[in-house]
């Protein structure tokens, strides 16, 4: 079964379904109906309708209207009604847009056509419907009989169907028509209405346009109005539930000219806890705060007036933990609905100022998360206070680091101050002799929910770092690898065994120690066992690196020698190794020093044989470039690379990788013992794999090349060349 409602009544509707669902199928369980959103139109949205509507245009201009963009309901009426020119300027709440409808939709402008019906009988008719809908056994008045025609041609009540005749009776075109009509009916006849009703959940949104209508007649007088409301919907929550309590607050929140009137109430709001600020700020985040991002326009008010008495709030006893909290989190919510608002804000800037003017604690992980989100509007004080932080308490970072949108913020206004908090935070200095043998040196990842995975390209804020100064943030990353790889090694010498000392590679025409273990070789992968945002990070540079070569022009050997640039850990080569197989048809000598390694040789064994059994960061994305090479060993790769010699008939690229064999075995004798007679024959066998005379190249009747491998030498030859 499928149901459509309104969002604000979705927990009524799922649990009706769950209730029908085991009365009629009990067998099945009490299984909980799945939901699905569709939210309201996007930026691109509308940003179409005003392609195809201009008149719509000073809407979107203003800030606290914009919103009502975003609902095509909302659109349909005024367009429809020809209203666009007739609003007022400024502000606008969701009443006013109903009040100009009513005027030139319902009421035709107060011009009655020859012929037609006039605009009271038009008016009643859809009254007496909308109260015949809440009070069903009363009787409603007559109708005059020539005005249901007429609101049915104008879109307000539903048009007769095929099947009307079983469904005899008037009904509203929809859901805002009804609470359109039934806030006429509320503020012409009283909210007592509503609790001769029973309260009906579905007549709360009616309520709280009826709330704002008063609200807009009051004008200065909206304190008086907002008591008066509120002892009214206090007694009806009495019998009908809390949420009725909230309607005068939530109309108030939501006005065109919502900061004066919250001014106008605060000093009683502060006074009335919790009832007071506590439940206004809960609504904000309720009803007008998504994942974490508030609407800017909605919130915009309450977050001026926060910043304004933020200083006399912390000095009374209003710092209870929960009333607090939501404050913070409302001004966080606020800054991250402004994320795509890049120009200076004189809002933002307040808030800016009120976080530096407090005392200074540099443990406030809101202050450095709210300083974080200033973007454009952020100065050299707060970033200054950011630097203090990232020097003294580096962990209060947490949130400012590794929310999303602070990410993205720092990373688009103050790029170079992103990589040096990244690098202060993740980089977990212990101090002597406090090591624990389960701390890996770096701090985790700490913004999350339950589904998310452990490790992703998208944790943490190496991906948009990574966009924005690619060359400085891969040598941050370098340098966290290199301190991570370190500090394993250190935590294995603590179990008595000598610490292994990791592997020197000539990289760049330089000998260079790169610290770590095949534990470490495999980060990129997400399936060893290491610290996340290390895991996090590499999953980010191959993903970019891999939409660096997506541009035709692109060279990976420059690519690569980037991406190893100051690298001291084995997980960057890891990585690169990786990089070069998956594009191996970019490839020409760029294996050949990795494969003249036994240690590399090794280490890709390693790591291919965990492919595909358990990766933290989970598989491939669809479309990932190669990703059928990930379980190649580097045996499948030298036979690749020596038969793509031979079909080309490439007798210097077989050369080459003989020799890349020749100068495998010489450094197997290096690193082996003598009587390692085992590894000794397995490199040697190694090494037969890039000597194409072990090749044949057989050509088909029909055209095709087949390359059969077959050993020149057995094994007892083998310990013989060895």
């Amino acid at each position: 079964n499928v149901a459509v409602t309104r969002s604000d009544a979705l927990r009524a509707v799922a649990e009706a379904l769950a209730d029908v669902t085991r009365a009629v199928r009990p067998r099945e369980g009490g299984a909980e109906p799945v939901s699905h959103q569709v939210p309201g139109l996007g930026e691109q949205e509308t940003e179409h309708v005003i392609a195809e509507f201009p008149t719509l245009a000073p809407l979107a201009a203003e800030s606290r209207s914009a919103w009502l963009l975003r609902r095509p309901g909302l659109i349909d009426l005024l367009l429809h009604a020809n209203a666009v020119g007739a609003l007022p300027a400024g502000a606008l709440s969701e009443a006013d847009l109903l009040a100009v409808i009513w005027h030139r939709l319902v009421r035709q402008g107060e011009v009655t056509l020859l012929g037609g019906v006039p605009p009271d009988a038009r008016e009643q008719a859809l009254l007496a419907l909308a109260r015949r809908t809440l009070l069903p056994g009363e009787h409603c008045g007559e109708v005059h009989p020539h005005a249901l025609p007429g609101l049915r041609s104008d879109g307000l009540l539903r048009a007769k169907g095929p099947v009307s005749a079983w469904n005899p009776g008037e009904r509203f075109a929809n859901d805002l028509v009804r609470d359109l009509v039934l806030a006429q009916l509320l503020l012409r006849d009283g909210f007592e209405l509503l609790a001769r009703a029973g309260a009906p959940r579905w007549a709360l949104r009616a309520a709280r346009l009826a709330c704002q209508a008063r609200y807009a007649a009051a004008s200065g007088e909206s304190e008086r109005t907002r008591r008066e409301l509120q002892a009214l919907f206090d007694r009806l929550a009495t019998d009908y539930g809390e949420r009725w309590a909230e309607l005068p607050l939530e109309a108030m929140l939501t006005l065109g000219f919502a900061e004066q009137a919250l001014e106008r109430s605060w000093q009683a709001l502060s006074a009335d806890r919790p009832e007071g600020i506590d439940r206004l700020t809960r609504l904000a985040l309720h009803r007008h705060t998504h994942a974490g991002v508030g609407d800017p326009g909605v919130l915009a008010p309450l977050v001026a007036l926060l910043c304004q008495h933020l200083v006399p709030l912390a000095e009374d006893s209003y710092v209870d933990r929960d009333g607090a909290r939501q404050a913070r989190e409302v001004v966080l919510a606020w800054l991250a609905g402004m994320r795509e608002h890049d120009q200076a804000d004189s809002l933002r800037a307040s808030v800016r100022e009120t976080i530096l003017a407090q005392p200074v604690d540099l443990r406030d992980e809101f202050a450095a998360e709210t300083l974080a989100l200033t973007g454009p509007d952020m100065d050299d004080a707060a970033e200054q206070r950011l630097r203090e932080v990232a020097t003294q308490h580096p962990g209060t970072l947490a949130r400012a680091v590794e929310h999303p949108l602070a990410a993205i913020a720092l990373a688009r206004h103050r790029p170079r101050l992103a990589i040096e908090l990244t690098e202060a935070y993740y980089t977990e200095e212990p101090e002597q002799g406090s090591r624990s043998w389960i701390s890996d040196g770096v701090r985790g990842h700490t913004y999350a929910t339950t589904e998310m995975p452990m490790v992703a390209w998208w944790r943490g804020p190496f991906w948009v770092l990574l966009h924005a100064q690619p060359i400085e943030t891969l040598a941050m990353i370098n340098r966290l690898l290199d301190h991570a790889a370190r500090e394993r090694l250190i935590r294995l010498g603590r179990f008595g065994d000598p610490p292994p000392e990791g592997l020197e590679l000539e990289i760049a025409g330089q000998s260079r120690m790169c610290a770590g273990d095949p534990h470490v070789w495999a980060w990129y992968r997400g399936s060893t066992v290491g610290p996340s945002p290390c895991m996090s990070a590499l999953l980010a540079v191959e993903r970019f690196a891999d939409q660096v070569l997506a541009i035709p022009e692109a060279e990976i050997v420059k690519v690569t020698k980037t991406l190893l640039d100051g690298c001291l850990n084995l997980a960057m080569p890891g990585l690169v190794v990786g990089l070069l197989v998956r594009h191996l048809e970019k490839v020409n000598e760029e294996l050949d020093p990795w494969l003249a390694r036994p240690e590399i040789w090794e280490l890709e064994f390693g790591r291919a044989v965990r492919e595909g059994v358990m990766h933290f960061g989970g598989l491939d994305p669809p479309g990932t470039s190669g990703a059928e090479r990930r379980r190649m060993s580097p045996a499948d790769v030298a036979r690749l690379l020596v038969s793509k010699a031979l079909t080309e008939k490439d007798e210097q690229r077989l050369q080459a990788l003989k020799n890349v064999g020749e100068k495998l075995l010489t450094r197997a004798r290096e690193v082996m013992p003598g009587g390692d007679q085992l590894g000794q024959l397995t490199s040697a066998g190694w090494a037969s794999l890039l000597d194409h005379k072990n090749y044949k190249r057989i050509e088909q009747p029909d055209g095709q090349i087949m390359i059969e491998f077959t050993p020149q030498i057995g094994r007892a030859s083998c310990r013989e060349r060895v």
